[in-house]
């Protein structure tokens, strides 16, 4: 999840340009950028942490400002429903049997 309302107050406050890299719900390895910060020098270590403290990560999708995770929802129940269990989209495997 992303607090935008806080980003939104520290872009103002510290004059700063924000870019998300990432939207809620989408995968983010270790070390991947999910945030750019325009002018980069101004960025303290307090800010970081501020910066960071706007954004809940997890290891699973939910529908927190995730729209396509019930669109995805929808076709996993959908799919379920036309076959007795051999068509599942999203399962570790993530291959539709044919």
């Amino acid at each position: 999840m992303i607090d935008a309302n806080a980003l939104m107050t520290l872009a103002c406050k510290e004059d700063l340009l924000l870019r998300l890299e990432r939207r809620p719900g989408y995968s983010l390895a270790m070390g991947r950028v999910m945030l750019m910060v325009w002018p980069g020098g101004r960025v303290t270590e307090t800010l970081a942490g501020k910066l960071s403290a706007a954004f809940v990560l997890g290891n699973q999708r939910s529908a927190a400002q995730d729209v396509e995770f019930y669109l995805q929802q929808l076709v996993e129940i959908a799919v379920r429903a036309l076959s007795s269990g051999i068509n599942d989209p999203f399962s570790e495997g993530g291959q539709v049997a044919k």
